[in-house]
């Protein structure tokens, strides 16, 4: 714990036990107990992947009752004492987007037994897990394939192709340059994907890191029917980042309308001469 959350403690304490002398009117406040979290910790299994993640937000309830979403690092006020189930879930942003915030739908809560003192922090460290029943439809972090190779657009000097110098985790990730004439890009997975029944939900998880917009979408079609949708813009980002694009109800809608098969695809257009560059990491196409 670092200083200044030990001077705010203190002040805290202080502030509540003062002994406001000839102020009966003034009801003693009840000392909270704290708990502290500096981040949660993903644990993947077999076939899930990397275990990054882009947790941003705890959800944390004590016993039955929710305290509140807090982003990370958060120092938590619980007025509850004694001994507690402490249970939190991971939040993140949903499409990116911060006034979205919600728990992932797709990551298992955590539950710790504390036994909660007023004025005294606990810290946590939650390990949480993907949820069971779970289908990982696509997965690709550009180490041994790159499925990301439909070449919509019809010019293959627009490409996603390997870098091995600017890389998320492993030894490769996934490369986009646009400049001068070669300024747009829309590619897809290389194949379309059927899901076996309509899904609960589906979300495509993405590492990234850009200096240039870009869109993520998704396609659906069937012998009759054909719809391309992008759902999200992603704002540059200096440093490496994760968003999690919720698909569920284009999916649904697409599915009514007759699709039987998707695409996942991604577009860009960069104005100018300036060369830009998108790198991609362990895309996740899961579903439930």
């Amino acid at each position: 714990m670092n200083y200044k959350l030990n001077y705010i403690l203190l002040g805290i304490l202080f502030l509540s036990t003062f002994p406001f002398g000839g102020c009966d009117f003034l009801k003693e406040e009840p000392i909270p107990s704290y708990i502290y979290i500096d981040t949660l910790f993903l644990s993947t299994e077999a076939g899930q992947g990397t275990n990054s993640h882009g947790i941003s937000d705890a959800w944390v309830s004590v016993g039955p009752d929710l305290v509140g979403a807090f982003p990370l690092p958060a120092l938590i006020p619980v007025l509850e004492s004694g001994e507690q189930e402490v249970t939190v879930f991971g939040g993140v942003l949903q499409n990116g987007i911060g006034a979205t915030r919600d728990v992932y739908p797709f990551y298992s809560r955590y539950t710790v037994s504390k036994n909660l003192v007023p004025a005294q922090v606990d810290t946590i460290r939650p390990t949480i897990k993907y949820t069971d029943n779970l289908s990982f439809l696509i997965m690709e972090n550009f180490e041994a394939s790159n499925i990301i190779s439909d070449e919509i657009d019809g010019n293959s000097n627009t490409q996603v192709k390997f870098s091995t110098t600017e890389v998320f985790e492993g030894s490769r990730s996934g490369h986009i340059t646009l400049g001068g004439s070669d300024n747009l890009i829309e590619v897809g997975t290389n194949l379309f994907y059927e899901f076996p029944t309509t899904p609960e939900r589906v979300y495509l998880e993405v590492d990234y890191k850009n200096d240039v917009t870009f869109e993520v979408g998704i396609a659906g079609k069937s012998n009759n029917y054909f719809e391309r949708f992008y759902k999200v813009g992603v704002l540059p980002s200096a440093e490496w980042n994760k968003i999690y694009v919720d698909f569920s109800n284009d999916v649904t809608s697409m599915m009514t309308n007759s699709a039987e098969e998707f695409q996942v695809v991604f577009r860009a257009l960069s104005a100018g001469d300036t060369t830009t560059n998108i790198y991609l990491d362990n895309i996740k196409l899961i579903y439930r």
